[in-house]
């Protein structure tokens, strides 16, 4: 079945394995979620609905703390709040990164969202219902349940399934911390590598769960309506030998739930890695790493260490992560990076290996030669500090611009001294510059993006050519306290090994044409860094 499908979603099958993993990661995050939002949530709305003026429990001064806090945490973008929600996070679910790790910022930004929902719901129902069942002495406990559930469930449904589809929604953004899903799959391969049937698939796998959201929601909600309970009454007045199969079908989903979470459990507990075996999780920015570590993964598995390959979609986050303890290793940067992150936010980490040097050439999808370009074009280049750097070194190789003398390592724009062809140099996210590059005159383009993108030598007017500085070889971090574990050091050393091989540097050559450069592999620096943290 896949040889077919190749033919027509070519790069969603060769990355078939990883697809419907993050089938299974987005199912997992909108189902925990979403059953932490429904029981906390309805709690939230049942008590803004109860102790608001005129409220069966009125207490102005709490309903007053309740919507302002449900306000504020209502106003705060989700992307914002993954990054607040860090240490707590890690405080409750032990990690930041991962599934687990999106679990709590994704509760937290839709109870406030749901609640509202359900607020407005029980405000449907018929306040002459309330105030019979006060008459007629019933208690405050009794009249929500008997009295407002009872009647908005059908308009409780409703406001659940926009919620569930809100949230699936919401995973998509997860994958900034490294949660995966459906959508860190389509950023990862779809948009970074170019690949649109990875998008439209992943769409069309979204629509079909909406769907189904959809169906399911509208169906509780129809059986659920008073209409219909009025009409199912009248149906067994009519035919009171008819048997009732509601408890029976009940007691059946309830036994079906039960026997899935059991051999949930069972099935996990059967093909749970053994007990001696050492996971090492990686943190990297674009898949194009899991292809670079591919032969180190597979020979570390021989030797019971199973490297787990950790997604970020963007330059900050992994150190982040590292220095927090929820990742073991990061590989994405290059040393002035790495020591522009460790000044500015005082990591304590340590460089243990260097990787390879990328080239940072100027491409463009315009221009056949750097000789076209003439005043007002524009020139796009990273904008983080580091890249952008160097980038603007790149061009001034190219003669398109002069640097100060005095500009250092890192230069920035305001470093620019003289600007003869007069080029409009715009300063965007390093990820983003492959796909904008029909909008420009041209762009320097990381070689790591270039590759995902498929850009080929053809696309480039200007090539860097200084690859012999040492400051922009790529490497592996660590924690600096982890350096003080020698068993740490050792399986470190084990993972070191097994990608500075000839198995890495085939995929170098053969999988990416030489666009990633061996460097330094003679060089031990986690010995180095280990005798310095041991005082040896």
């Amino acid at each position: 079945m896949l040889a077919s499908l190749s033919s027509f979603i070519p790069n969603v099958v060769a990355q078939w394995d990883t697809f419907t993993t993050s089938i299974v990661e987005t199912i997992i995050m909108l189902a925990w979620s979403g059953v932490f939002v429904f029981v906390l949530g309805l709690l939230l709305g049942i008590a803004l609905t109860v102790t608001r003026e005129g409220g069966i429990l009125e207490n102005r001064p709490l309903w007053q703390v309740l919507d302002k806090v449900t306000n504020v945490f209502r106003s705060i973008p989700f992307i914002i709040l993954l990054a607040a929600l860090l240490p707590v996070s890690r405080a409750i679910m032990g990690t930041a990164i991962g599934v687990p790790g999106a679990i709590v910022p994704l509760v937290v930004g839709a109870i406030p969202f749901f609640a509202r929902q359900v607020e407005v719901s029980l405000a449907e129902v018929d306040p002459g219902l309330v105030e019979a069942a006060e008459a007629m002495g019933c208690s405050p406990v009794d009249i929500i349940w008997r009295v407002y559930l009872r009647e908005s469930i059908s308009s409780l449904a409703r406001v659940t399934t926009v919620t569930l589809i809100s949230l699936l929604g919401l995973t998509a953004m997860a994958g900034a911390v490294g949660a995966g899903g459906l959508g860190n799959f389509a950023i990862q391969y779809g948009k970074d590598r170019n690949q649109l049937d990875v998008i439209y698939v992943t769409v069309v796998v979204l629509v079909v769960m909406v769907s189904i959201i959809q169906i399911v929601g509208n169906a509780v909600a129809r059986t659920s309506s008073p209409a219909h309970r009025a009409a199912k009454a009248a149906a067994a007045k009519t035919d009171d030998a008819a048997p009732s199969h509601t408890r029976r079908n009940a007691l059946i989903g309830a036994s079906a739930l039960v026997v899935g979470v059991a051999l949930y459990f069972v099935v996990n507990g059967f093909t749970a890695a053994p007990a001696e075996r050492v996971t090492v999780k990686m943190g990297v920015t674009g898949a194009i790493y899991e292809e670079l570590f591919a032969p180190a993964k597979a020979k570390l598995a021989e030797e019971g260490i199973d490297l787990e390959i950790v997604q970020f979609s963007d330059y900050t986050t992994p150190n982040a992560a590292l220095a927090d303890g929820d990742i073991d290793l990061n590989s994405f940067q290059h040393r002035i990076f790495f020591a522009t992150e460790l000044e500015s936010k005082g990591y304590e980490l340590t460089n243990i290996a260097n990787t390879f040097i990328q080239p940072l050439h100027l491409y463009s999808a315009n221009l056949d030669s750097i000789d076209q370009l003439k005043a007002g074009d524009q020139v796009a280049i990273p904008d983080d500090v580091t890249n952008g750097g160097r980038a603007l070194k790149v061009l001034e190789s190219a003669g398109l611009i002069k640097l100060s003398e005095d500009a250092g390592f890192n230069p920035t724009v305001k470093d620019i001294t003289a600007n003869p062809r007069g080029i409009e140099i715009v300063q965007l996210a390093a990820n983003n510059i492959p796909s904008i590059l029909p909008d420009v005159a041209a762009g320097i383009v990381n070689g790591n993006y270039a590759i995902d993108n498929n850009l080929s030598h053809d696309d480039v007017i200007f090539e860097d050519a200084n690859l012999d500085e040492e400051q922009y070889w790529n490497l592996i971090a660590c924690r600096t306290e982890d350096l003080k574990d020698p068993e740490k050091v050792e399986v470190y050393r084990k993972v070191i090994e097994a990608y500075q091989s000839t198995d890495t540097t085939d995929v170098y050559d053969n999988t990416y044409g030489g666009n990633f450069i061996a460097v330094g592999w003679d060089q031990d620096l986690l010995s180095d860094a280990a005798a310095e943290a041991q005082g040896k």
